[in-house]
């Protein structure tokens, strides 16, 4: 490398530090919050499906059809409807080859 170019260089390397450092620091800043933004996402994401894994548990452990009934009518989220619905089905169903 010439000695003028070196000096180029430098002087590119001593502007963009004063110069562009602020944008860089800005753009890191931004970064780190969209990071943190996914980690709170994901915290609330695995809350959420540990909550629905819980319900689906619960709903597994009813047994009478009037409850079942209930959970399904009440339930807006289609697959707790669903795993109600599968319950109550499951269940006129026993009780169907129990009378045969």
């Amino acid at each position: 490398m010439h000695r003028g170019q070196k000096q180029t260089s430098l002087k590119n390397a001593t502007r963009w530090a004063i110069h562009d450092a602020e944008k860089f620091r800005v753009t890191i800043e931004r970064l780190r919050s969209f990071i943190d933004g996914l980690h709170d996402i994901m915290r609330f994401l695995e809350v959420l499906l540990d909550q629905q894994a819980r319900l689906k548990e619960e709903i597994e452990s009813v047994s009478d059809r009037e409850s079942l009934q209930l959970i399904r009518d009440a339930a807006d989220q289609e697959d707790v409807a669903n795993v109600a619905r599968q319950k109550l089905l499951q269940s006129y169903t026993a009780s169907t080859v129990e009378f045969s």
